[in-house]
């Protein structure tokens, strides 16, 4: 199903919410009164490539709504055949939940509902997600950081829509190309007490990186030309699909003899040579890994950029580090190629090459 066929199927089950709505008392306190199935027309604009088919990245995993609301995104995404698990606090939530239980009630929806707080726990109910999305979340999350990155390791991929700003609240200064954020003030972003960190659009691309996110389509609505992050006239919103890039090779990319590691942990097994690569220079090649018992003995050689460093021998299993000074004067990219003088073989059928357990390797 295209994005476009998702985004008309959303439009029509639009409809049958407002009859849901209708039928039912409002509360005390009242609807979520945002457009949140509208989003699917800015995905419509946003998406590119096989990622056209958005409920593909799922892989039949569970989706994951982050601040549902009263559920209206994890509502239609079960209308679609998707297992959905909603979460929101309801101490922020506009209705304390009584809207996403009383429609999921009312439409008879598989839709799991969970109460939390993500700011005192983001861990998600769930190991294991295809998709996670994170709408109008993030600047109303207190740890935007620690979020991010817990969700790293749980989710297949990320899609989310925060407010960013271009300038500071002085309106004058800018901020477009510098990674920060901004705390916004109590009377500030509609005097709403729980908006806290607005990022520049490059602030939130670094805030991603560095939680092991890789961006792969971005769209930003609204005041994309003078944003800022107080007043209601600059309002820009910044829409990013990103994928899961926990690896090993922090601050780098990982090239060859790495075996592929499901559940998105960081650590990966390597082959006999394993290389990576960095476009920035450092002073110290550092590797932290397991060795398995069947490797203990195994010698570690490395090179960069063609220049051979120190060997390392790991005489027994269990945790080990090799560091080594990176040869001097060396212009980026750094080509880190590694090598060991024996591998494992397991057996029974799996013949693949093992080595050992990088959990990290970096150039600091």
């Amino acid at each position: 199903m295209t994005i476009e066929e998702i985004a008309a199927k959303a439009a029509a089950f639009q409809s049958r919410l407002d009859e849901t709505r209708a039928r039912l008392a409002p509360g005390a306190y009242g609807w979520y009164r945002y457009d949140s199935l509208g989003n699917f027309f800015t995905l419509a604009a946003m998406l590119t490539g096989d990622r056209r088919r958005l409920l593909d990245l799922t892989a039949g995993m569970p989706v994951l709504d982050i601040g549902c609301a009263d559920g209206d995104m994890a509502l239609f995404l079960d209308s679609l055949g998707c297992a959905v698990h909603a979460v929101d606090n309801p101490d922020t939530n506009c209705n304390r939940m009584e809207g996403i239980r009383a429609l999921t009630h009312a439409m008879s929806s598989g839709v799991e509902i969970f109460e939390r707080d993500i700011d005192d726990d983001p861990r998600p109910p769930a190991e294991r997600y295809g998709l996670i999305l994170l709408l109008g979340v993030l600047y109303h999350v207190k740890n935007p950081f620690r979020l991010l990155e817990s969700l790293s390791r749980h989710g297949r991929y990320l899609l989310l829509s925060t407010r960013v700003a271009r300038l500071a609240a002085d309106r004058k200064t800018p901020l477009s190309h510098i990674p920060v954020a901004y705390l916004a003030g109590d009377s500030e972003t509609n005097n709403d007490v729980t908006n806290y960190w607005i990022f520049s659009p490059t602030g939130l691309e670094r805030i991603l990186a560095r939680t092991g996110w890789r961006v792969l389509d971005s769209l930003s609505v609204g005041n994309t030309a003078a944003s800022d992050p107080a007043t209601e006239e600059g309002d820009e919103r910044m829409f990013v699909l990103a994928e899961n890039n926990r690896q090993p090779a922090a601050g780098g990319r990982m090239l060859h003899g790495w075996h592929t590691q499901e559940g998105w942990q960081t650590w990966r097994w390597t082959e006999r040579r394993f290389s990576a690569e960095w476009a920035r220079s450092g002073r110290m090649l550092i590797l932290n890994a397991y060795v398995p018992d069947a490797m203990a003995g195994v010698t570690l050689s490395a090179r960069v950029n063609g220049v051979d460093l120190e060997r390392a021998r790991f005489d027994s299993p269990g945790d080990a580090k090799y560091t080594a000074p990176s040869p001097a004067g060396m212009k980026p990219p750094l080509l880190v190629e590694f090598e060991l003088d024996k591998i494992h073989t397991p057996g029974n059928g799996d013949e693949r090459e093992l080595g050992l357990v990088v959990g990290e390797v970096r150039i600091a």
